[in-house]
């Protein structure tokens, strides 16, 4: 609990939210961009690198507790986003294996059966 504590509170101090049930996918932007600095990426920049922090965080916290289903989930979401259809379905069924009812495992493993033949 202390390890996902720390990763909500690194992800919340980024502005970034994830909550369960919601991510339609690995997308993540900008709440205000009107008044973003012009040194702050934007747009793909900006998910590209918003995608990478969490990347880091979700595997630091699988580091230290090998069998988060959240983390294992987002790691899955973020496969998906990139295209990594085997690497996201390794990480929704970690995910599952740890919390059968993950909704969000649930939902990526729905998203790449439709999108495999």
């Amino acid at each position: 609990k202390a390890v996902w504590a720390e990763l909500q509170r690194q992800l919340d101090g980024k502005g970034l939210s994830v909550k369960k049930g919601v991510v339609q996918d690995a997308s993540f932007i900008t709440s205000d961009p009107g008044h973003a600095k012009a040194d702050k990426p934007r747009g793909e920049e900006a998910r590209t690198l918003a995608r990478a922090k969490a990347h880091a965080c979700a595997s630091r916290v699988i580091l230290d507790d090998k069998e988060s289903s959240r983390a294992h989930s987002i790691l899955g979401q973020l496969a998906h986003a990139n295209g990594e259809l085997d690497a996201a379905e390794r990480h929704f069924h970690m995910a599952l294996r740890h919390d059968s009812g993950d909704h969000d495992a649930q939902r990526g493993m729905r998203l790449l059966a439709q999108r495999r033949p």
